[in-house]
């Protein structure tokens, strides 16, 4: 929510896509060495002075690479795979992060990283691209994805007051 950014571009990809994401998914994780955790479900809680907010998900792999706890987020795409190398998604990289974040926080690291690894569903290929991250540059990047959020849940929560007040007000 709060990175969305670009454009109204929308694609079609088939009734068959969300199955053949499955799939590579898969593939991609059994092909992974030893040790590699599958669909690791997380989640954190942040409270505030007006709520708790919930973060949860489900991060595709977990492994450790020497000494670094590394954050593996496959994604599957029809799209160029060098295109998306050159300008990897935004969202894509904000999700890895978050996942990192809660890893880092809850094993207490002072480092981790984040992988995404994308998978061309045509011709099975796949490219991985992995970036390092202090635990302060991850507290950053989560203390303005809160504040973002938190200023558009407090605009909807006087919003939602307002509207029900008018609507005790109204007769019928």
């Amino acid at each position: 929510f709060a990175l969305q950014a670009g454009d109204l571009e929308s694609t079609f990809a088939g009734s068959q896509r969300p199955l053949e994401g499955i799939r590579a998914h898969q593939r991609i994780q059994r092909s992974r060495p030893p040790g590699y955790q599958p669909e690791v479900a997380v989640q954190h809680d942040i409270e505030t002075d007006r709520f708790v907010l919930t973060i949860n998900g489900r991060i595709d792999g977990i492994f450790s690479d020497g000494d670094r706890t590394v954050i593996d987020e496959i994604k599957s795409t029809h799209r160029d795979l060098q295109t998306i190398e050159k300008a990897p998604n935004p969202l894509h990289w904000g999700q890895a992060k978050t996942y990192a974040w809660m890893v880092a926080t809850q094993q207490e690291l002072a480092a981790i990283d984040a992988q995404l690894t994308y998978v061309q569903l045509a011709t099975r290929e796949t490219v991985e691209i992995r970036r390092s991250f202090t635990i302060e540059a991850l507290d950053r990047f989560m203390a303005e994805i809160f504040e973002t959020y938190i200023q558009w849940a407090t605009r909807l929560e006087r919003w939602r007051t307002i509207r029900d007040q008018s609507i005790r007000n109204c007769s019928f």
